[in-house]
């Protein structure tokens, strides 16, 4: 859990460049007047989509969230890269009132 929590709190820009599919090798951050280029993994190849999906389905219930954000929608995006089975209909389930609104409010 505390992964995703960490994972939600990185600014949007490098938190999309993470969760991205693309194969470069190396990436650029540039936070404030300080830029450096790094390589970096892309955690959808590296972690395990269900766990990660299911412990945003807990922290959306935990925090009795009404809608989700744009963190939580792209976090949910990029675990959407296995087979559907009986756990992400749990997820569905309990997420997809706040995605829905999520998306409308976007």
């Amino acid at each position: 859990m505390r992964y995703l929590e960490c994972l939600l709190a990185i600014p949007t820009e490098p938190r999309k460049i993470l969760l991205s599919n693309n194969d470069s090798d190396e990436t650029s951050y540039v936070m404030g007047t300080d830029s450096h280029r790094y390589k970096s993994s892309r955690l959808p190849e590296i972690w395990d989509s269900k766990v990660l999906a299911t412990n945003l389905s807990e922290l959306v219930k935990r925090e009795k969230l009404v809608n989700l954000d744009e963190s939580h929608i792209q976090v949910l995006d990029a675990c959407l890269n296995s087979k559907p089975d009986e756990e992400w209909k749990q997820v569905f389930e309990t997420l997809k009132d706040l995605l829905f609104v999520g998306l409308c409010d976007a």
